[in-house]
């Protein structure tokens, strides 16, 4: 996240940044919301912290996911003479 944070303003966008930076913190933050009330429908006692970490975890497992694309679209890129 500070990564993300940093590179807007190294080019003088300190306030892009910024509003980006909330952005993604509030869509997070609504995304373990929705999660909580979601496991709470089906009776399952979840505060914010366990909702938050479930989305965290799903957000890992996705990127796991396409780790390897890099690698084979390398491989399957024709080499130059």
């Amino acid at each position: 996240m500070l990564v993300v944070a940093a590179l807007p303003r190294i080019r003088g966008h300190a306030r892009d940044a910024a509003v980006a930076w909330w952005l993604t913190t509030f869509a997070w933050a609504l995304r373990a919301l929705a999660i909580m009330l979601l496991m709470q429908a089906v009776g399952m006692a979840a505060p914010f912290p366990l909702a938050l970490a479930y989305v965290t975890a799903c957000a890992a497992v996705a990127v796991l996911a396409f780790a390897g694309l890099g690698r084979t679209a390398r491989a399957l890129r024709p080499q130059r003479a």
